[in-house]
């Protein structure tokens, strides 16, 4: 037997029915005892997920300089050995997923892997819709304490690119995607709003050398301008609804809708920040995690290049 799978079943007890499983698992697999593991902490028979896909934090009897601490394998009566991030893989991960039932412990172990990744000297945007993780600002001091961000200091205008070298029109698509998935517009909605924008933008021009963006109350103005001056649309279905849209975003963001030009998110991607979300709810609360997320995978391609 694989020395990890046979400590794991010397804690838990090899008589246990998960663990059976776990043997039965390992008796088939060349790697079995690393996904055997997993099927054990991540439970991806539930899930619906394929054990054999999954990639399995290594079991260690001490944490390796670097890495992460993911947790301990207990069995009720002693503290076994650790689960852990290896050092250097850090920067191979895209995307991590933690599931669980109520209570389970998903918050305890993100605010564990973010603040190991803050002391590391990482930086890190988290979205917090509960204000469950502002311990965080406590366990964390300077220079890696986060900022603490409510939507009502966030300053900024929703049609400036991430960066210079993101095409405005290129943005402006992917500013309609997120009109279009997190506000649930129509094509027809989304396609008045990328036509009636372009002339906007273009409008506006070059002045100085940068190209100069309407703010959220120039746009929302204009087309309330359509609407109520009967401008001649395919359907006036899909102006009603892109003006509801557009107004729902005015009244959540006060401070963002006169805001022309600003680097504020520039400045946030250099740091650690908190965002305190609890006061959006649906719509407004999707569309804004959605479109930072975008900003700043946007933004990082720059930096990645």
């Amino acid at each position: 037997m694989d020395p990890e799978l046979e400590r794991l079943a010397k804690l838990l007890g090899p008589e246990r029915p998960d663990v059976r499983g776990l043997l039965n698992i390992a008796a088939r697999s060349t790697d079995g005892a690393r996904i055997a593991l997993h099927v054990f902490r991540a439970k991806s028979d539930q899930a619906g997920m394929n054990p054999y896909d999954l990639s399995a934090f290594p079991l260690v009897e001490e944490l390796p300089q670097g890495a992460f601490r993911v947790g301990r394998v207990i069995n009720g009566t002693a503290l076994g050995p650790v689960f852990a991030l290896p050092q250097g893989s850090r920067a191979n991960i895209q995307h991590v997923a933690i599931a669980g039932e109520t209570r389970s412990g998903k918050s305890c172990l993100l605010t564990s892997l973010v603040q190991q990744h803050g002391m590391a000297g990482g930086r890190f945007w988290l979205f917090d819709v509960e204000n469950e993780y502002t311990r965080l600002v406590n366990a964390l001091h300077d220079p890696f304490k986060p900022l603490v961000l409510a939507p009502r200091h966030l300053r900024f205008n929703f049609f400036e690119p991430p960066n210079d070298f993101t095409p405005w029109k290129n943005w402006l698509e992917d500013l309609g995607l997120r009109l279009r998935g997190d506000m649930f517009l129509r094509d027809g909605s989304i396609n008045l709003f990328d036509e009636e924008m372009r002339q906007l933008i273009e409008r506006k021009g070059l002045v100085g050398g940068r190209q100069q963006f309407p703010s959220l109350f120039e746009a929302l103005s204009h087309f309330r301008d359509m609407k109520f001056g009967g401008a001649k649309v395919r359907s006036s279905t899909w102006l009603e609804s892109l003006v509801n849209r557009l107004t729902m975003l005015a009244n959540t963001f006060e401070d963002t809708v006169h805001v022309t030009h600003s680097d504020m998110l520039a400045q946030l991607a250099t740091r650690s920040v908190i965002f305190q979300l609890r006061s959006l709810r649906g719509l407004q609360l999707q569309f804004l995690t959605n479109y930072l997320v975008s900003w700043l995978a946007r933004h990082c391609e720059v930096i990645s290049r």
